[in-house]
């Protein structure tokens, strides 16, 4: 893992590249970088785009052509994601960065 020795910068950067808890409860452990990275990230990302969506129609009665195509866009790039979650883990960002508030 390593450090710089800055404090601040090694907190923001991470020190560990696949932290892992539970590892010596159940065996393989929970990803902690896969969980905040992919699950919780993009499902947060897809379902705030459709409640600001949601919003809006509730305001204003309708969602505009901006908004709508802004959602769709988003939350088809979601989906995809979810669909090559695992060609993801290989990407340079998953494989190189640490797991700390930098790659999130």
């Amino acid at each position: 893992a390593g450090a710089t020795g800055t404090f601040v910068f090694d907190f923001f950067w991470g020190t560990e590249l696949y932290p892992r808890v539970g590892h010596w409860l159940w065996g393989l452990g929970w990803d902690l970088k896969l969980f905040t990275n992919c699950r919780w990230g993009m499902m947060f990302w897809g379902v705030s785009v459709m409640s600001y969506a949601a919003k809006q129609y509730e305001l204003y009665g309708y969602v505009s052509n901006s908004m709508l195509v802004s959602t769709i866009t988003q939350v088809v790039y979601v989906l995809k994601f979810f669909r090559w979650e695992m060609g993801y883990m290989h990407t340079m960002d998953i494989q190189h960065d640490r797991a700390g508030f930098y790659i999130c």
